[in-house]
């Protein structure tokens, strides 16, 4: 037997072996980020970023950037993302742009952040129509908002899905239509995304483009509530609060409402303020309805500003106060008749 043959396709094997080893490693960083094992994802993508995968450097910064398994750290997630667009990786333009757009380990710059997200999609990233629908939308520059918005939805994004189908719903630079609305909802329904979720309830709640049935708002309320989302958790606290296709139950409606005031929920938090300042289904309490009334008034809820003031006047869990109640009279007078006659009459 020719020894030299053997070793030759011995040698090829191994080159083989390795390269299927180091292939598989860097698919196993991506899975494993997308499982949520952060742990495992950790080890294996410091393994590979440090030999230069491109890919597995941008998902080392995602997990620098949102603290998953490091400490949260947008300086170490910019030195990835920045190593890999250095080797024009189109995915780690993106990832600078989104930096720059929230200023985040970066001062916020929206030029710069334009750049970057056109310069991701030049070189083939077409994921970044997701960010650069999101930056016009901030920018109110709802026309190229609507372009790339569409573009993100038929790659099946299903957030740009739901914004698409908002944008439908409310005619921003587009005219109004409630069937492409509803068409694009149900695309991101089918996702299980929850703000779909939570605006599908909506459409069924006001009968936009069907039928008003509070029973079906319910349950897509519920879904997204169920999720997570604020606005969806204040809304099922309402539906339990009044009874709306379900019984009434002022417990569940604190339970929910309480969800949502925690996440900051201005509308969530005046409602538990109202709760506790008229016992429904609570104990009275001035000082929780004082506290939950500032916390939404604070947001700029005109309504909670008004309470506060009038909690401040008449010394409702607070010590009275007749300089914060004519401060917050004022401010709640900007938006209200009722509430400016009161304050003008409380001037005098």
């Amino acid at each position: 037997m020719n020894i030299f043959k053997v070793l030759q396709v011995f040698i090829f094997s191994i080159g083989i072996i390795n390269f299927t080893f180091a292939k598989t490693i860097k698919i196993e960083c991506e899975k494993l980020y997308n499982l949520k094992q952060y742990e495992s994802a950790a080890k294996v993508c410091q393994i590979n970023a440090n030999t230069d995968d491109l890919n597995s450097q941008v998902i080392l910064g995602m997990m620098h950037h949102y603290g998953y398994y490091f400490e949260s750290d947008n300086k170490q997630a910019l030195k990835w993302f920045q190593k890999a667009a250095d080797k024009n990786y189109p995915r780690a333009f993106n990832a600078i742009g989104i930096m720059y757009d929230n200023g985040e380990g970066v001062p916020q710059d929206n030029n710069k952040a334009l750049y970057w997200f056109k310069k991701a999609i030049k070189y083939g990233y077409q994921k970044a129509s997701i960010s650069l629908g999101m930056y016009y939308y901030k920018q109110k520059d709802y026309t190229n908002a609507f372009l790339w918005t569409k573009k993100a939805a038929r790659l099946g994004d299903a957030d740009s899905q739901n914004n698409l189908a908002y944008m439908y719903q409310s005619g921003f630079a587009v005219q109004r239509d409630y069937n492409k609305a509803i068409y694009w909802y149900k695309k991101a329904l089918s996702k299980g995304n929850s703000l779909a979720q939570g605006n599908y309830g909506y459409l069924y709640q006001q009968g936009y483009g069907v039928a008003k049935d509070y029973s079906k708002a319910f349950y897509w309320y519920k879904k997204s509530a169920d999720q997570g989302l604020s606005g969806a958790q204040y809304s099922v606290g309402y539906y339990y609060f009044y009874g709306l296709s379900v019984k009434q139950d002022y417990t569940k409606a604190y339970y929910w409402y309480k969800k949502s005031a925690d996440q900051g929920y201005q509308h969530a938090q005046i409602e538990l303020g109202n709760m506790y300042n008229f016992g429904c289904g609570i104990e009275s309490n001035y000082e929780q309805a004082f506290y939950w009334y500032k916390k939404s008034a604070e947001q700029g809820n005109n309504a909670a500003q008004f309470n506060l003031a009038y909690m401040y006047q008449f010394g409702h869990g607070v010590e009275s106060d007749s300089n914060q109640a004519l401060y917050w009279y004022a401010k709640s007078a900007n938006k209200c008749s009722f509430c400016e006659a009161t304050y003008k009459n409380y001037k005098l």
